[in-house]
């Protein structure tokens, strides 16, 4: 394993905040705007559920991949 530069790690570690921080924002607002939107909205069915379950663990695998 070649020996990398203490610049290039620094440049990692802070791309890896950002987007984590990014996420985090992302997650907490879908969070706060859909218990707002809780008196809205119905009961789902199992499968609306399911299915938007497999498309989260998609778009995690995506991004890990």
């Amino acid at each position: 394993m070649p020996p990398t530069e203490g610049s290039e790690v620094l440049r990692v570690a802070v791309l890896s905040a950002v987007i984590g921080f990014a996420g985090f924002c992302i997650s907490y607002g879908v969070y706060v705007w859909r218990k707002r939107n809780a008196i809205n909205r119905s009961s789902r069915s199992l499968p609306v559920r399911l299915g938007e379950i497999c498309l989260l663990l998609g778009c995690v695998t995506i991004a890990l991949s």
